[in-house]
């Protein structure tokens, strides 16, 4: 099953609410436990409902992967590539405050970039060499990124957990490895790729003098 919804200019950065019945459920359901978004469940098929009764909320998103819409030719996307700093860990529930969120609305802002959309592809707990939740970052780049239509661009923001779970400075060749097999593939593809450097772990458990030595060596 695919749900393809078209959305005109008028309702640019407005929220958009997607509603999909099942028969049977399957026992495994794909989902975004991070999506920081509101989804309202019901026992009945509300497909056509004005309005929902006897629903029950979670903040997660279910099934849906993404959302393509009618854009003119001239138009183009970027992919903010990441792990939950990008997800929008932190973040008010249903205020649109994670970073790609603050980005997008700036690039709307301006009439250089007006019709430059922006795709999350942050999930939380990720990580660029080893571990981590989900695909690693090199493994999903073909799907999270060369594969959205439209994109031109792509911000990396990846590595905290990698070094958050360190135990020797080998971290440091391995992701910058990555990071150039990473920006080689993105050049092939004919994008531009935008690194950003680690940021500090404050006070989580990831803090200690050496993985603060990892993160300047890796951002260097």
């Amino acid at each position: 099953m695919k749900s393809t919804r078209f959305v005109s200019p008028s309702t640019e950065q407005t929220s958009l609410a997607v509603t999909i019945h099942f028969g049977d459920v399957p026992e495994e359901l794909t989902g975004h436990p991070g999506a920081r978004a509101t989804s309202y469940l019901v026992a009945d098929n509300a497909v056509s409902a004005e309005t929902l009764t006897g629903f029950r909320t979670t903040e997660r998103w279910f099934y849906l992967s993404r959302i393509e819409v009618m854009a003119p030719a001239s138009a183009g996307a970027v992919v903010a590539l990441g792990d939950s700093l990008t997800d929008g860990h932190g973040s008010t529930p249903n205020a649109n405050e994670r970073w790609p969120d603050f980005l997008s609305r700036r690039l709307r802002a301006s009439p250089d970039t007006a019709q430059v959309a922006v795709i999350n592809a942050g999930i939380g707990g990720n990580a660029v060499v080893s571990g981590g939740v989900g695909p690693r970052v090199p493994v999903r780049f073909q799907h999270d990124v060369l594969d959205q239509a439209g994109v031109r661009w792509v911000i990396v923001l990846a590595g905290v957990n990698d070094i958050g779970y360190a135990s020797s400075d080998a971290v440091v060749t391995h992701l910058t490895d990555a990071y150039v097999d990473l920006t080689r593939s993105a050049h092939e593809a004919g994008l531009l790729e935008y690194g950003v450097t680690i940021l500090p772990s404050g006070e989580s458990n990831y803090d200690n003098e050496e993985h603060e030595q990892y993160r300047q060596a890796v951002n260097e």
